[in-house]
């Protein structure tokens, strides 16, 4: 949920549990769940967020700390990011990148867009394109479904070099 404060500053807070931690196409926890939390900060198109992330069924914490920029334009969207991801339980850390295209103008209200993220310690690129829907199914819940295909090329150390996922979600967000 996020709130506009004077001054035009937006605050936001997210909660979330994943039954399976998946990302850039590999199970990270071997089929264990994740809760996690986000905290945001916005003005105009500037972004601070913090991220915390722990798992009810092994010992696995995460903090991400990071900044995003992001210009409109029409029903184009383009953004650049840093995140800084610790990695509490083994206590490693990573710096990463990220650029993104989307654009909203799509026939029934789609979206497509195309992200990617560099990881200076694994020194590859992830990349997804995706497409999706918002619906509002209630006045309190928006549905969101997506449809994404992913591309490694040496960010996942041990994974397959090349499309690598395709992934189907449906995210539900209530607002608090």
């Amino acid at each position: 949920a996020g709130e506009g404060l004077p001054g035009g500053i937006g605050l936001g807070m997210g909660a979330a549990y994943e039954s399976r931690y998946v990302s850039e196409g590999r199970d990270n926890l071997d089929g264990d769940g994740l809760f996690g939390t986000t905290v945001e900060a916005a003005y105009e198109g500037l972004a601070l967020n913090f991220y915390h992330a722990s798992s009810p069924d092994v010992d696995y914490r995460e903090v991400n700390v990071g900044a995003s920029y992001t210009l409109e334009w029409n029903d184009w969207e383009v953004g650049v990011s840093y995140t800084f991801l610790r990695f509490l339980t083994d206590r490693e850390n990573d710096h990463e990148v990220g650029l993104g295209l989307s654009y909203s103008g799509l026939p029934g209200g789609f979206a497509a867009g195309v992200e990617g993220c560099y990881s200076f310690e694994a020194e590859g690129v992830f990349i997804e394109t995706f497409v999706e829907r918002e619906c509002e199914a209630a006045e309190w819940l928006a549905l969101t479904p997506s449809a994404v295909v992913g591309w490694n090329a040496d960010y996942v150390a041990d994974g397959h070099d090349g499309a690598n996922h395709v992934a189907l979600s449906l995210e539900a967000a209530v607002p608090i």
